[in-house]
């Protein structure tokens, strides 16, 4: 009998010694991406990439195929594969949510960011079912949308009706994607492709509906990156216009902290929210200037950089030469400033009286905007 104790004891040793070392091959374990691409020419590099992450890999393409490897921290990450963004007539685009697997993908170029033959990624599979649902949209979309890019080379007298009529077109396209993709959302609750999209949806659909769909999804799947995010939406203070002005720490151009509220004296205060690569930004520069000197008895501006990325703000900061405070969390759309000032889009613009009262906030610039918005509080 103890002989008997002792030999299963030393086969469970041996099993969860087994099953330890398996997990620990298992993270040690990176991935690879083998692609074959019909149509796309010999020595074309690609690129495999994550906007947070940066490049992970690149690849030339030889006998239309390239593969990529690398190894994953955390598990799963939605990647981009895709030529240089200077490759504009032939610019090749794939996106796929994979962890550390060995994962193939086999298309045409022609029909490679809509193809679902991507196979060997748990996490993929589901994104693959998404696409299929959104494949034939996602392509009618995509014509009309380089129909609308192409519109100055229509007749000058009939281009405002088709501009119209494509934008109708598109709209509807929009509304039908936003119905199938919500659906699918409430269809698919324990997976990191319907956290993705209820995020990519969070400004379309009300607070009320997302946190409803938000609790469906289990406690690992809200623990992701856009879970997260979509918690601090939720559990993030909203201002409007009529306001007192939510306060906020964030750090300056030398890395100290600041906190808005030392900064706002018994003046108006203009907080320009920005990026560094955003063009009506930068256009907004020389006239952000000119107010800041005409009314600087009764005006003072703060930018707020909406930039992920610190080189990126400073870039910009040095470029423009603020005269004033640049102030950056390194959060980008997912700073709790932002969402509670409701940044849909760069550049934003929100007024503050004396008071501390928000008493107008607007989006967008075209020349001679600012002034004109200054002119209508300080005459």
């Amino acid at each position: 009998m103890k002989k008997l104790i002792l030999s299963a004891l030393v086969i469970s040793t041996l099993i969860a010694c087994n099953e330890a070392n398996f997990k620990k091959n298992e993270q040690e374990k990176g991935f690879t991406i083998n692609v074959e691409l019909s149509g796309v020419k010999d020595s074309t590099y690609l690129f495999l990439n994550n906007p947070n992450l940066g490049i992970l890999d690149s690849a030339m393409v030889i006998n239309e195929k390239f593969q990529f490897d690398g190894k994953l921290e955390k598990e799963p990450v939605g990647l981009f594969i895709n030529t240089s963004s200077n490759e504009t007539t032939d610019f090749i685009l794939k996106y796929i949510l994979i962890g550390n697997e060995n994962v193939t993908i086999k298309s045409s170029k022609k029909d490679f960011q809509y193809t679902t033959n991507v196979k060997g990624s748990k996490y993929h599979d589901i994104e693959n079912k998404k696409n299929q649902l959104l494949k034939d949209l996602n392509q009618e979309f995509d014509i009309l949308i380089t129909k609308l890019k192409n519109i100055n080379e229509i007749d000058p007298v009939k281009i405002d009706s088709i501009y119209n009529h494509l934008m109708t077109k598109l709209n509807k396209i929009d509304s039908i994607k936003k119905v199938k993709t919500l659906q699918f959302i409430k269809n698919n609750p324990k997976t990191y492709t319907s956290i993705n999209e209820l995020y990519y949806l969070k400004d379309e659909i009300s607070r009320e509906e997302l946190k409803k769909l938000f609790q469906n999804f289990p406690k690992d799947i809200q623990e992701s990156e856009n879970g997260i995010n979509i918690n601090t939406i939720l559990n993030t203070k909203l201002v409007n216009i009529g306001d007192t002005y939510v306060d906020f720490t964030a750090k300056d151009i030398e890395g100290n902290e600041i906190t808005f509220s030392d900064l706002k004296s018994k003046k108006y205060t203009l907080i320009d929210f920005s990026t560094a690569y955003c063009g009506p930004c930068v256009q907004s520069v020389p006239e952000l200037k000119e107010i800041a000197e005409n009314y600087k008895d009764n005006l003072e501006i703060v930018t707020f950089s909406g930039d992920e990325n610190e080189k990126y703000m400073k870039a910009a900061h040095k470029r423009d030469n603020f005269p004033w405070k640049t102030l950056w969390d390194g959060k980008g759309h997912n700073s709790e400033t932002i969402i509670a000032y409701q940044v849909k889009g760069f550049p934003t613009f929100c007024l503050i009286d004396e008071e501390g009262k928000i008493v107008d906030q607007w989006f967008g610039y075209g020349k001679g905007s600012l002034k004109k918005k200054m002119n209508t509080y300080f005459k």
